[in-house]
């Protein structure tokens, strides 16, 4: 954002010089004290000034929504942290399962929080779907593995770049195309 501000700060006060020109000229030219031949100087001013407002905004517009997005990441970061926190909690748990890969079973253990198992019903979160995965139950030997991967649900990279995900050693991942497990 630090490259837009200087620009959207010299179009801010481009369009606030040229608005406030172009205005009190048509003023002048209305009350018959400006020379006339002039006429469409301050048609020009408030033309260039109100597209420089235009283009500020658009630019805002679009920081704005990098910003939204970004924050969208770092909210599947946290709750990715809070499914693998959930695993732990839910293997220690059930010695004899290990880990699970069902978010709704999971959901079950009365050790997770009350936030955590209400987005695990539906298991969506603020522009994200989450899922298990990745789980292998060897010789009735308890589970010890599994994935957690988060998409956007509104997918802007086709190479999985802004997909979440971590594993068993609870390393969280991120805008990273590995995340992609399919």
């Amino acid at each position: 954002m630090r490259d837009y501000e200087g620009i959207i700060a010299l179009l801010l006060l481009a369009a606030v010089a040229l608005i406030g020109f172009g205005d009190s000229q048509l003023a002048a030219i209305r009350k018959g004290s400006n020379d006339k031949r002039k006429k469409w100087l301050p048609h020009l001013a408030l033309g260039v000034g109100y597209s420089c407002l235009s283009i500020s905004a658009l630019v805002l517009v679009f920081i704005l929504h990098g910003l939204y997005r970004l924050a969208q990441l770092d909210s599947a970061i946290g709750t990715v942290r809070e499914l693998v926190a959930a695993e732990t909690v839910f293997s220690k748990s059930h010695p004899k399962q290990g880990y699970t890969c069902s978010l709704a079973e999971l959901a079950t253990d009365d050790r997770i929080s009350g936030e955590t198992k209400m987005f695990i019903k539906t298991g969506q979160r603020n522009g994200y779907s989450f899922e298990m995965r990745g789980c292998q139950k060897v010789d009735g030997k308890p589970n010890p593995v599994y994935e957690v991967i988060a998409r956007p649900l509104h997918d802007s990279d086709p190479h999985g770049g802004d997909n979440v995900c971590a594993d068993q050693s609870g390393i969280v991942h991120f805008s990273k195309p590995g995340c992609d497990y399919e």
